[in-house]
């Protein structure tokens, strides 16, 4: 069958997770004989807020000074983190050509709902595309004679308002199978009607330990003093980078750090490729991390983790982390303040099962699906 998945995918950007999330659905895909490709998609900036509400959040920023100064912060942190981007070439392009097959055309929103593409069927998943309402990521545009998908789109966490509540009502009424990355959003779709929805796992999931390390640079090579890899994203964190460094050195490792999505520090840093990425995760002997997908990685590596919480206004995103943990029986492994619990063993046992048992799950739902 011929497949497009719609999801989040920014070659110009640094999100890792986000990238190999959308590599894993379509090579899945195509492992089980199908058509696959990633549908370029860019929502149109009308649908990503009703314009009632865009009104209100202006008037929000007049009526308190502080809004205007942290809208400016947010958009120099914004120019920021696209001039460092620049900068710092990690050849997501590079990536996006060689692994992840695409449509031919880019659609905007007004595009995919007036001349949308022909295919058996569209997936729309993973990352956080059911944060808000938008027509595309909702696969409004759909025929009803193509299969409409839900693969583990993920809410974020955040609150849904009533506004956009009726517009997502209406739209999973015509899914064949609706399904969340977290319980918060499959609490969200039974909410709002669809009972039958199921959460399943991350796209990255999909793939093995073996299908990763084929894409590994392999550029570290054996025999190299053994090392703490550091990947942190720009939400803020309860601990100091220095004292993460300190802690590696006094304990006699190394620390390769990399950081992303607007992180920026005066600590020394590796800008990895994806294939460079995935190889200092497999090579390393202890993973630190804020982000999702260096959690995936760190346990799909089967690597002693920490995964430090966000603070802040994005706390509430911490939810995807602690459901995923608490599945797989790794809440232990939250950051608590002390960095020593680095080093207390894991038995990936449970975790491995169960991860090839939901594999097995997909191939069969997809199987069953896509007649």
């Amino acid at each position: 069958m011929k497949i497009y998945t719609l999801t989040y995918n920014f070659p110009d950007g640094d999100n890792y997770g986000q990238i190999l999330q959308c590599f894993a659905l379509i090579r899945f895909l195509r492992n089980l004989g199908h058509e696959a490709y990633w549908l370029q998609y860019t929502q149109s900036s009308w649908c990503k807020t009703t314009i009632w509400n865009q009104l209100l959040r202006y008037l929000k920023v007049i009526v308190h000074p502080h809004r205007v100064y942290q809208k400016i912060q947010n958009i120099k942190a914004t120019n920021h983190q696209i001039d460092y981007c620049k900068k710092h070439d990690r050849r997501f392009r590079d990536f996006n050509r060689q692994y992840i097959p695409c449509s031919l055309k880019k659609y905007n929103t007004t595009e995919l709902l007036l001349t949308p593409p022909s295919a058996d069927a569209f997936i729309c998943g993973s990352d956080q595309i059911w944060a808000n309402y938008d027509p595309g990521y909702f696969l409004a545009f759909v025929p009803h004679s193509s299969k409409r998908i839900a693969y583990a789109p993920s809410t974020g966490g955040r609150k849904t308002t009533k506004e956009n509540k009726k517009l997502m009502q209406k739209a999973l009424e015509a899914f064949d199978f609706v399904s969340c990355r977290e319980q918060s959003g499959v609490n969200l779709c039974k909410e709002l009607g669809r009972m039958d929805a199921k959460v399943v796992n991350d796209p990255t999931f999909l793939l093995s330990d073996i299908d990763y390390r084929s894409l590994s640079s392999k550029k570290i090579e054996e025999g190299q003093r053994p090392y703490i890899m550091l990947y942190l994203l720009g939400s803020k964190i309860d601990i100091e980078v220095n004292t993460i460094i300190k802690f590696a050195k006094n304990n006699g490792y190394d620390l390769k750090y990399v950081a992303s999505q607007g992180r920026y520090d005066e600590y020394s840093k590796i800008d990895a490729t994806i294939e460079e990425w995935i190889e200092l995760i497999d090579k390393a002997e202890y993973v630190i991390t804020n982000s999702f997908h260096g959690t995936v990685f760190s346990m799909i590596f089967n690597k002693p983790f920490l995964t430090i919480p966000l603070v802040g206004k994005l706390s509430a995103t911490n939810v995807r982390i602690y459901d995923m943990l608490n599945k797989f029986q790794l809440s232990s492994r939250i950051f608590e303040g002390d960095l020593s619990k680095l080093y207390s063993p894991i038995d990936f046992n449970y975790f491995n099962k169960i991860v090839a048992k939901d594999r097995l799950f997909a191939i069969n739902l997809f199987n069953s699906i896509l007649v």
